[in-house]
């Protein structure tokens, strides 16, 4: 049972609608006006500063935790810095739009029409990588879908700051930190003047955010002085008091713990629009103010449950407009925000505590889709643990997400991390695993291996539009390993292509926007003196995605065995029948969807063409660097792009026809796995998890497989059989298909339904028909 506050605020934040405010561009703008010659860090600790001290703020009715993006609960502001030019397309049109509308006032428009964009044509840092992108970069992705780049209009995510700095020492501790760098710089030393600027931005962005604390400790004692309700002004002065402490100085209590960190999490969101800025291991530095609080008999049960509730539901309320493409392959409200619970604590031992059950809780009372809570399984977790989470699971929110910790582990290892960062680490995003507070663990973008495929078969000429986005090479397939010879030989190309865009953005991103908030609170870069940006974190791990292992692993399946083996199918044949998009040819179709093996039905042959496709992946990044000199590593995700690469992909040789999704993740083919749930995660493990940075695996179940206890222990063993195998992580749909057909029919009805759609959990009826569509045809496992 939720409390009359809790209910109240959960419906507020579901009654309102996505609205776009003005409020920060113009505060944005104002300050880099006034700053023009300044350094770049000192004009963004300007700017935030602005938005901290001058910005709306308020405390919604009843609420415990405070602090808001913008004045509304699904409100978006913008962030004229990164890009304007969409910004100038879709301004007007943002409420019209099919997937994730927004509104948007006319004095709104008016205002960022007449004082915006003018100020910021040809100075935002979209403008400086169009200016420097290397040729075929951008076309690359808008015309031919072979790629997709991130940071055209959001900053560089994944993001997991040190939270447990702030907790312990306070923003006041921190600033103390970076007076002492600044007081023994060298003025003789080549970098001085770099570094005075940085470090004097920090601590500008110190101040505003005790000063933002601040200014809501006044509004909260302002509000109760206007209270007639005596409990309520209780609350408020509370509130006020706890705001006058936190974060500037250490959190001395489990209120004071939530509320700091939501101050730091809050500002993040406003400093950037940053991917994926996430809480990481939150049971783990949170804990400790509870327990102390329920040790010490300051707080109750209930009253800790009616904060952290209060908390989640803030959650829900970063919300990030987005511009048409990056809305599709992206296709949600809300952002990234991966809450993780359980694992091990940084001496090995198991680390679930009372919070990570509390945190399940809220997850099952409040069913709403933020934080994207995840439960990092070892072998030392407790079956009581697991059993929980699936109970949780068997509700149907499409949370919590189950992840290996020992191979999350294994995996940071590979990647450089220390054994203690490896063990503290967290996952963040939708798969990715990162070191927490010290990694700047940059995913770049995707890469559509189904068209670099496609590219190898007709010797690098695109069968969509017939330009030549490959080697241009007249290849000779007399044997199956010519043609991996040259798939592996596009992909190379397509890497190279995006490495070269990501290189720029980079730069662009290091040179005009630093993240002086992100910068304070993330370790090592007071203590390199280099922005976030510039590779001031301890670890600077770039990322690519791979989309679409499924479609390919079929569709090199059905070449091998049709083509090659039995030569049922001419080569010439099938590429014609491709470029026809099987008009005409609809006999070579159903051979390929019927007679051939298909990836997930525990095929072990098949399975490693899965598993060589990740390899040959990883191999081709492993060659490019970022600047920082680390390799890439291959995350295999695809968020919702596996919709956007399908629009722009040919038939492929699995049968699927042009314009189709592609598979997601490393999941089979939608509708492929027909030999049961085990049969698929046996296939999913023949895949070298540990190797990657991110694997993600979708599963949908009928309700009648999770209910019951008896059920939901068959359920964990299944689970732990897939995390022994080495399996990564794994996340449930648990619901009917006829329910989801239903919620097309009608949306009213089912308005609160949420599920999984690739890295996050999302409200269906929210989501664009063609997502809707994806998520119906997933292979449902029944009983």
């Amino acid at each position: 049972m939720l409390s009359n506050r809790l209910e109240r605020l959960k419906e507020i934040y579901l009654e309102s609608k996505p609205q776009v405010y003005a409020e920060r561009a113009l505060l944005v703008t104002g300050a880099y006006r006034d700053t023009e010659g300044a350094h770049p860090a000192v004009r963004r600790a300007e700017a935030l500063d602005r938005i901290l001290r001058q910005g709306s703020i308020l405390i919604r009715e009843g609420e415990l935790i405070i602090g808001s993006k913008t004045l509304s609960p699904k409100g978006s502001p913008l962030y004229p810095e990164f890009n304007i030019r969409w910004i100038e397309d879709e301004l007007d049109t943002l409420h019209l739009r099919e997937e994730t509308p927004f509104y948007i006032s006319d004095q709104a428009k008016k205002q960022i029409k007449q004082e915006v964009l003018p100020y910021w044509q040809g100075k935002t840092v979209y403008d400086h990588i169009v200016e420097a992108a290397p040729a075929g970069c951008l076309e690359a992705m808008n015309e031919e879908g072979l790629l997709f780049h991130y940071y055209l209009n959001r900053s560089i995510g994944h993001i997991t700051v040190n939270y447990e700095k702030v907790l312990q020492f306070g923003i006041k501790g921190i600033k103390t930190d970076v007076e002492k760098a600044l007081g023994a710089l060298e003025p003789d030393c080549w970098d001085y003047l770099e570094k005075k600027s940085f470090y004097e931005a920090l601590l500008s962005t110190a101040d505003s955010t005790i000063a933002f604390a601040r200014r809501h400790a006044d509004l909260a004692e302002k509000e109760a002085a206007e209270c007639s309700d005596i409990k309520r002004k209780e609350e408020l002065l509370e509130i006020a008091r706890v705001c006058r402490t936190v974060p500037e100085n250490p959190a001395a209590s489990f209120h004071e713990a939530l509320q700091s960190f939501w101050f730091t999490h809050l500002v993040l969101n406003l400093e950037s629009n940053s991917y994926a800025i996430s809480p990481g291991r939150f049971c783990q530095y949170l804990y400790p103010y509870l327990h102390e609080d329920l040790s010490e008999e300051r707080i109750t049960r209930d009253w800790a449950r009616e904060l952290l509730y209060t908390l989640w539901i803030k959650f829900n309320e970063l919300t990030v407009v987005k511009e048409g493409g990056t809305a599709k392959g992206s296709n949600t409200y809300v952002d990234f925000q991966n809450l993780n619970i359980g694992g091990l604590t940084a001496e090995g031992r198991d680390g679930t505590n009372e919070l990570s059950y509390m945190c399940l809780d809220a997850l099952a009372n409040l069913k709403l889709p933020q934080p994207q809570l995840s439960v990092l399984i070892s072998r030392q977790c407790s079956q009581e643990f697991l059993l929980r989470a699936v109970e949780v699971i068997a509700m149907g929110t499409g949370m919590p997400a189950v992840f290996n910790e020992e191979g999350k582990i294994i995996s940071l290892l590979d990647k450089g991390k220390s054994l203690v960062d490896a063990r503290r680490g967290s996952i963040n995003g939708c798969v990715e695993p990162a070191a927490q507070g010290c990694d700047h663990m940059a995913s770049s973008g995707y890469v559509n291996l189904a068209k670099c495929l496609e590219l190898a078969l007709n010797s690098g000429r695109s069968m969509t539009t017939e330009k030549q986005y490959g080697t241009g090479r007249q290849y000779r397939f007399e044997t199956m390993e010519d043609l991996w010879q040259a798939f592996e030989e596009q992909i190379r190309k397509a890497v190279t292509l995006k490495h070269a865009y990501d290189q720029v953005a980079r730069a662009a991103f290091a040179e005009h926007c630093p993240v002086v908030f992100t910068s304070l609170v993330m370790d090592d870069c007071i203590e390199k003196g280099r922005d976030f940006h510039q590779g001031g974190a301890r670890y600077n791990l770039p990322l690519m995605c791979g989309v679409g292992t499924g479609t390919v692993t079929d569709s090199l399946s059905a070449i091998e065995t049709l083509v090659y083996k039995e030569k049922k199918i001419d080569f010439e044949q099938l590429l014609e029948a491709l470029k026809a998009d099987f008009n005409g040819y609809e006999a070579i179709r159903q051979m390929l969807l019927n007679k051939a093996p298909k990836y997930g039905n525990d095929i072990e042959e098949t399975d490693l063409l899965a598993a060589r496709l990740v390899r040959s992946f990883r191999s081709a990044l492993s060659n490019l660097k970022n600047q920082e000199g680390v390799s890439y590593a291959a995350n295999m995700i695809p968020t919702t792009t596996h919709i956007f690469f399908g629009d722009l992909t040919a038939a492929t040789a699995d049968g699927r026809k042009a314009g189709a999704p592609l598979s997601e993740g490393i999941s089979p083919v939608q509708g492929m796995d027909r030999q049961g749930p085990t049969a698929v995660l046996k296939s999913i493990t023949r895949i070298d998890h540990a190797s990657c940075a991110g694997t993600l695996l979708n599963m949908k179940f009928t309700p009648a497989v999770l209910r019951g206890k008896e059920n939901q222990k068959k359920f964990a063993a299944m689970i732990r059989s897939y995390l022994d195998l080495g399996g990564h992580h794994v996340q449930f749909n648990v619901i009917n298909r006829k329910t989801l057909l239903e919620a097309q029919q009608d949306p009213e009805k089912y308005s609160s339904l949420l599920v999984r759609v690739a890295g996050y959990s999302d409200y269906f009826v929210t989501l664009s028909r063609d997502v809707q569509d994806e998520i119906i045809s997933r292979a449902e496992h029944g009983a």
